[in-house]
């Protein structure tokens, strides 16, 4: 995988549970973050610490889609329910599920991101019509 990849998935990968280079990484700064907390409004005109994990959320997961082949919604003009998901429940289960679900999410694509570190750039011939790892048979 070229420099610039792995740049990235470092950055990624420090941001959300490592050593950042901002400070504490999201994983440290949610750890005792109550649904309360993460609901309230500081400053009225921004967006609470729960809005802003759906909207990082969110972008993640358009990231890992547009490596797949799905494009980015258009933005501007992304409609805001994409961007900025809603919080519709603001119980301390909720809360709690919508961060475990966030880490367990980021973990798992960070598995991914190590296997695809493995493959070779020149990797075409090892990648059968459906996506997956084997040698292309010929039609």
């Amino acid at each position: 995988m070229n420099t610039e990849c792995n740049r990235i998935a470092h950055q990624l990968a420090s941001t959300i549970n490592g050593d950042a280079w901002y400070g504490d990484s999201l994983e440290k700064m949610l750890n005792d973050v109550t649904a309360k907390q993460a609901q309230a409004r500081a400053i009225p005109s921004a967006h609470s610490i729960w809005e802003l994990l759906c909207h990082v959320d969110a972008w993640v997961n358009f990231t890992l889609g547009a490596v797949q082949g799905v494009p980015i919604p258009a933005w501007p003009g992304m409609p805001v329910e994409l961007d900025w998901p809603a919080v519709t429940d603001t119980s301390e289960r909720a809360w709690k599920h919508a961060v475990d679900s966030f880490f367990s999410n980021a973990i798992y694509h960070a598995g991914q991101i190590a296997l695809l570190k493995k493959i070779p750039p020149n990797h075409s011939d090892t990648i059968n019509h459906e996506g997956k790892l084997g040698v292309i048979e010929p039609a």
